[in-house]
C-alpha cells in the first residue's frame, strides 16, 4: 500500500519529503505537475519511497543512507537512466528488469548478492559495484565476464567493483551476521554500516580502518559490530565537524576509446602520448582509469611528500589499469640500461606510491636527488623510483636496496636511469599480473 494521500500528494516519508522539499524550493503539498516535472532527485534517511511513483519523468535517483531493501516502488518510472544507491540495506534489485533505459547504476555498500538483474539490462553502459556481498556465483560472473572478454570486440558495460580480497572480507561480514561492508574508496578503507545513522554528527555510519585490523578484531569470539561502531561513535563530540562520506570513487574509468581521448586531449608531450597510446594499444581489452587532483592530493598527504608536477599530470591522463585490484608487471626492459635488466628480467614489479612499504622514509638520497620508490620487483632487489627534489627531472631510477648505506642513502652515483620518464615506463610492459593470478598479455609482443 502507498504510503501516501494521492489528493493531497504529501508525502508521509521524512526522507521523501525533504527531498521534495529540496528540489521544489518550498513546503508539501505538491501538484502533479510539479512531480512530473522533476527529473533528478536525491533521497537521504528514507524509510518508504512509494511516493516515488508521482514523479512519472525521473531520468536520475540518487537514494543514500536510506532503509530500503527493494526497489518495486521504482519499477514504473521507466525513464530512469542514472540510478544511485549508497549505504543503504538494498537486498532485492529484480525490480530493476523494468528499467530498460538504465544506462549508469551506482550500488555502493549496500547488501545485494545477485548480479544477474544488472549484467541483463540492455542499455547499461557503467556500473560502480563495490562494496556488496555478492553470492560465490555471482561474484564469479562478474570476473569471468570481465577476463573472458578481453578479446570480445564488442562495447561491454564498464564494470567497477571490488577486488576478490575486500569482497571476500564484505561477504564473511555478511555471513557472520555483523551487517556491514568494506571497500576502499580509492585508498580510504572504508566500513559502513548501511542504514539510516545512529552515529552522531555523521552522514552515514562509516569508519576508516584497515581490514587487516578489522580481520583481526572479528577473531575475538566476543566482537560486536554495533558496540564497535557505538564505541566508535561515543569518541565523536557533537561539536566536532560534519562527517561528509565520499560517496564513490575519485578515478574516472574508461575503456581504450576513452583513454585513448584522455591522451590526445592532455597537455603532455608529444613522446609521452606516444609511450601512453602504446600502452593502452597494448591492453585496450582492459579498464583503464586516471586519477583527480583530489585523490593525488591525498595520496601525499598520506605519504607526506610532494610529487612533482609531470608525474602527476601522467597520473591524471593515464594512472593504470584496473582500479582497485593488485596488480604487478613485466616488462621487455629497461629503455636506458638494457644490460641491467637481465637480472631482473624475471619475476614480477608492483607499481605505486611505495615508498614506506619498504621499511624506509619517503625518500633515498643519492647525491642531490631524493629518490621515492615508485616499484618494488618481486624478488626485493631491484627497486623504481622518481626523484622528486627536481621538477625537471623525469627519469625513473633504478637502485638495489642492498646497496643502502646508514640513513638510508645511497653512495652518490647508485641509482641509474633506465626509463625516460614513467611513460616510457608502461609503455614496455608486456604482462599484467592481477591479485597474483589472471596474467593479461600485450597484444602485442
Amino acid at each position: 500500500m502507498n504510503s501516501f494521500n494521492s489528493m493531497e500528494l504529501n508525502p508521509a516519508d521524512e526522507g521523501v519529503r525533504n527531498a521534495l522539499i529540496k528540489t521544489l524550493g518550498h513546503s508539501a503539498p505538491f501538484n502533479d505537475s510539479e512531480l512530473e516535472s522533476i527529473q533528478e532527485l536525491r533521497i537521504e534517511y528514507a524509510r518508504d519511497i512509494a511516493f516515488l511513483s508521482s514523479c512519472r519523468n525521473l531520468r536520475k535517483i540518487e537514494i543514500f543512507a536510506s532503509e530500503i531493501e527493494e526497489l518495486l516502488s521504482l519499477s514504473s518510472l521507466t525513464k530512469i537512466r542514472c540510478l544511485k544507491i549508497v549505504a543503504t540495506p538494498l537486498r532485492d534489485i529484480y525490480s530493476l528488469s523494468s528499467l530498460e533505459q538504465l544506462e549508469e547504476i551506482h550500488l555502493l555498500f549496500t547488501f545485494v548478492e545477485e548480479i544477474e538483474p544488472i549484467l541483463s539490462l540492455p542499455k547499461l553502459e557503467k556500473g560502480y559495484l563495490f562494496g556488496n556481498p555478492w553470492s560465490e556465483e555471482s561474484f564469479q560472473k562478474i570476473e569471468s565476464y570481465f577476463f573472458e572478454n578481453q578479446n570480445s570486440e564488442n562495447d561491454l558495460p564498464l564494470l567497477y567493483f571490488s577486488s576478490r580480497p575486500e569482497w571476500k572480507f564484505t561477504r564473511r561480514l555478511n555471513l557472520e551476521g555483523h551487517k556491514t561492508c568494506f571497500a576502499y574508496l580509492d585508498v580510504r578503507p572504508t566500513l559502513v554500516r548501511p542504514g539510516i545513522p545512529k552515529m552522531p554528527n555523521s552522514a552515514c555510519d562509516f569508519v576508516e580502518f584497515p581490514m587487516a585490523y578489522l580481520n583481526f578484531r572479528l577473531t575475538d569470539q566476543n566482537f560486536s559490530m554495533d558496540s564497535f561502531f557505538e564505541t566508535y561513535g561515543e569518541k565523536r563530540a557533537t561539536q566536532e565537524p560534519y562527517r561528509f562520506f565520499v560517496e564513490g570513487s575519485n578515478y574516472e574509468i574508461g575503456r581504450s576509446k576513452a583513454a585513448q581521448k584522455w591522451v590526445q586531449e592532455s597537455q603532455l608531450s608529444r613522446e609521452e602520448k606516444e609511450y601512453l597510446l602504446e600502452f593502452i594499444y597494448k591492453f585496450r581489452r582492459l579498464i583503464f582509469y586516471k586519477e583527480s587532483d583530489t585523490t593525488i592530493e591525498s595520496k601525499e598527504e598520506r605519504k607526506k611528500i610532494s610529487l612533482p608536477h609531470w608525474y602527476k599530470q601522467i597520473k591524471k591522463t593515464i594512472s593504470f589499469v584496473l582500479p582497485g585490484y593488485v596488480t604487478e608487471i613485466q616488462m621487455q626492459g629497461f629503455e636506458l640500461s638494457q644490460e641491467f635488466f637481465e637480472f631482473r628480467k624475471s619475476g614480477w614489479y608492483s607499481l605505486g606510491l611505495i615508498g614506506t612499504s619498504l621499511g624506509l622514509t619517503n625518500m633515498v638520497k643519492d647525491g642531490d636527488k631524493s629518490l621515492f620508490p615508485i616499484g618494488e620487483h618481486s624478488d626485493s632487489y631491484s627497486i623504481l623510483a622518481i626523484n622528486i627534489a627536481d621538477s625537471n627531472d623525469k627519469y625513473v631510477y633504478e637502485f638495489n636496496p642492498e646497496d643502502l648505506l646508514a640513513d638510508e642513502e645511497l653512495e652518490e652515483g647508485t641509482s641509474i636511469s633506465v626509463f625516460s620518464s614513467y611513460a616510457s615506463l608502461l609503455s614496455h610492459i608486456t604482462a599484467i599480473r592481477v591479485e597474483g593470478e589472471d596474467i593479461v598479455r600485450s597484444l602485442i609482443l
